[in-house]
């Protein structure tokens, strides 16, 4: 309850801030750390309803639609490295209409995959396919964003990959991609609360020196120690505005969550002189 009571009164509370900069360095970091993360907390819990779903959209569209773009007359055998398959060559595997082909309309390229083990691989015949990906007879040439033309052997290896094939080992991926939802949420929660621990203390060193100026010039005798100690509670809610501009809800605006440090910090500490 002390520690709620703190949060909310750290907006304005002339009274408190004189014990502030009177606590331990550990004890106002550990007020730091639990208002970071309880506000995590909560901007996970929101962030979880815009990730939840696509993830689980991600493992209908693995079953779903990369199945169903893997042609259902295609079979692919390799064997010792060299490539063979069951329909007339070349066989183009055009861009999924499913896919932002954005990529695809910059580079000019109408096809996926190109697989054809009766030509040999030059720049000249891969350009005239229009694709990303060649499979050749014992190697693949594709293109990087960069424009960078690649070939990469295939290697030593057997094995056949039809549709059947493709659902079977992207079923079996079903279980690993519902147990990644609550491990992503987890990293989420995490991710947010360290970075913002981190920062904000990193933050506040720089701060601090500004309000110090101020406070010279003002003729305030605060050492640094004390005004960093107090602006960790001055920061509160500027930190609350500052976590919530991650979820869309408070809009993000550039040096926002520092004018109101100041205009906390001063309105406690100018009303403490005045009292």
């Amino acid at each position: 309850m002390i520690f709620f009571k703190d949060f909310l009164s750290s907006i304005y509370n002339p009274v408190n801030y004189p014990k502030y900069k009177n606590l331990s360095f550990w004890a106002v970091i550990w007020y730091l750390i639990r208002v970071v993360l309880v506000l995590s907390l909560f901007v996970t819990i929101f962030l979880s309803f815009k990730v939840v779903p696509v993830l689980s959209g991600l493992s209908s569209y693995l079953v779903n639609g990369v199945s169903q773009n893997f042609p259902a007359e295609l079979k692919v055998d390799i064997k010792n490295g060299q490539v063979s398959t069951n329909v007339p060559e070349p066989y183009f595997v055009p861009v999924p209409k499913d896919v932002d082909d954005k990529k695809a309309i910059d580079l000019g390229l109408t096809n996926f995959i190109v697989i054809d083990t009766k030509n040999d691989q030059s720049l000249e015949k891969f350009a005239s396919y229009k694709t990303f990906l060649w499979v050749g007879r014992n190697s693949i040439m594709y293109q990087e964003s960069n424009k960078k033309i690649t070939i990469q052997p295939i290697g030593k290896m057997d094995f056949s990959v039809d549709r059947a094939t493709v659902v079977k080992m992207l079923e079996s991926l079903r279980p690993f991609i519902k147990m990644l939802t609550p491990i992503v949420i987890v990293f989420i929660f995490f991710g947010i609360a360290s970075f913002k621990i981190l920062g904000t203390l990193f933050y506040l060193l720089i701060i601090s020196l500004v309000l110090l100026l101020i406070c010279k010039l003002a003729r305030w005798s605060y050492s640094y120690k004390e005004i960093y100690k107090m602006s960790i509670y001055a920061y509160s809610w500027p930190l609350f505005i500052s976590l919530f501009t991650l979820t869309g809800l408070v809009p993000g605006i550039t040096f926002l969550p520092s004018l109101i440090l100041v205009i906390i910090f001063f309105a406690n500490l100018s009303q403490l002189k005045r009292g």
